[in-house]
């Protein structure tokens, strides 16, 4: 049986905390906190009303890997394995020739466009 591990987030006030636990004897396999950087300590003090504390919502994906997203969690982690993919690519790519030019601007629109937007014609059912 392949092992199993679950993911525990917590954004706080003043940071998110995030850790690793093996669920087949509860042990912790890692952990990491992340304070925000913004206002004093992560929270927005407003100087018109002391008791109003506010986060500014850009801190909790500051420093964040990348996000990917689907009309369910089987496309999201198909959606990061793709993701992941390309990242390797582009670093394989670096790793070869640092100096590799990007695409031209064109070619990258015309990718994207065959796949999405209005006139969209390919991987379209």
């Amino acid at each position: 049986m392949l092992p199993s591990y679950t993911i525990g987030v917590d954004y706080g006030t003043n940071s998110v905390r995030a850790v690793v636990v093996d669920c087949a004897d509860g042990g912790v396999v890692g952990a990491c906190v992340f304070d925000y950087p913004s206002g004093d300590h992560g929270v927005l003090l407003d100087p018109r009303n002391p008791h109003v504390a506010r986060q500014n919502p850009v801190d909790c994906i500051t420093g964040h890997g990348s996000f990917t997203w689907g009309s369910d969690p089987a496309h999201a982690i198909e959606h990061a394995r793709v993701l992941e993919h390309l990242a390797r690519v582009e670093w394989r790519v670096k790793a070869l020739r640092p100096d590799a030019p990007r695409p031209e601007e064109y070619l990258v629109n015309k990718h994207y466009s065959r796949k999405h937007g209005p006139g969209a014609y390919y991987g379209q059912s």
